[in-house]
């Protein structure tokens, strides 16, 4: 989080399209790659970081966006829940969305085990 804040926001993008199959949401592209545009020599390891979480941000935007209104709150869990900066990042490209984080270290876990047990009709 150190590392976001020596940076400039959106001095440097990134398309996080990293999956072999390029990107399947919001639109179907097998041809999108990840990859850093507006890159140069100024730019350091900081630029890069904070461009990877504004690109993950705007991509999660564009999936919310793709299922009707913004979300005024998102639920995060998982390691990089952890850094204010990402959820600070999140938050202004989902329109302000309030992040909220579990205190629990294994909430999917956790979710799947529930959901098991409503299945099973234990809960």
């Amino acid at each position: 989080d150190q590392w976001i804040a020596s940076s400039q926001p959106a001095s440097l993008i990134y398309q996080p399209y990293v999956s072999e199959a390029g990107e399947r949401g919001p639109f179907v592209d097998a041809n999108a790659r990840a990859g850093f545009v507006g890159i140069s020599s100024r730019h350091g390891y900081a630029d890069m970081v904070r461009a990877v979480f504004e690109g993950l941000a705007f991509a999660a935007r564009d999936c919310y966006a793709a299922m009707g209104p913004l979300p005024r709150e998102i639920r995060l869990t998982g390691g990089a829940a952890r850094s204010p900066a990402l959820r600070n990042i999140l938050g202004a490209a989902v329109g302000g969305a309030d992040i909220r984080t579990s205190e629990r270290e294994e909430a999917g876990a956790a979710g799947a085990a529930m959901i098991a047990a409503v299945c099973l009709g234990l809960y």
